[in-house]
């Protein structure tokens, strides 16, 4: 009898390992865009875009902000702004809103009233899969206080 249970208790703890080895996958969560505000620099001709990115793994994250009235095509960055990739979110990970993230952009356009962007962000610029991608329409000539960004299915 005493073999039977030891035979028992082996065949349990030998099934166990299988389940051990077992491989776990963890998706990426994608960051997201919350919120969008701008201010206008008329002596520079520039907008000061604020964007509010929320990832909540606090990954870097790359942005592409692109015009899309007339033509779709990626906005003008004024000189001293800071390059749109791998910009931080760690610092704000517990913050709804997200991280802000200042863009200082040229305005080469002619621009005339509210203006649509989309802007994409992705934090695995490794992968295949591009970012996911929301708009917000505003007039980079005034100053426009935070617009919530729309998710683009």
């Amino acid at each position: 009898m005493n073999l039977i249970k030891m035979l028992a208790v082996l065949a349990t703890l030998s099934a166990g390992t299988f389940a051990c080895s077992s491989e776990v996958l963890l998706k990426n969560a994608r960051p997201r865009v919350t919120w969008v505000a701008s201010t206008y620099d008329d002596a520079g001709d520039r907008a000061r875009l604020v964007v509010w990115i929320a990832d909540v793994e606090g990954d870097p994250v790359d942005l592409d902000i692109e015009l899309t009235a007339g033509g779709r095509h990626a906005i003008m960055l004024a000189p001293g702004a800071y390059p749109l990739s791998g910009r931080p979110t760690r610092e704000y990970l517990n913050d709804p809103n997200g991280a802000p993230q200042e863009v200082l952009w040229a305005l080469t356009d002619d621009l005339d009233g509210p203006t649509p962007l989309t802007i994409v962000v992705d934090d695995d610029p490794d992968d295949d899969d591009v970012g996911d991608s929301y708009t917000v329409t505003l007039d980079p000539r005034v100053d426009n206080e935070p617009i919530a960004a729309t998710f683009v299915e």
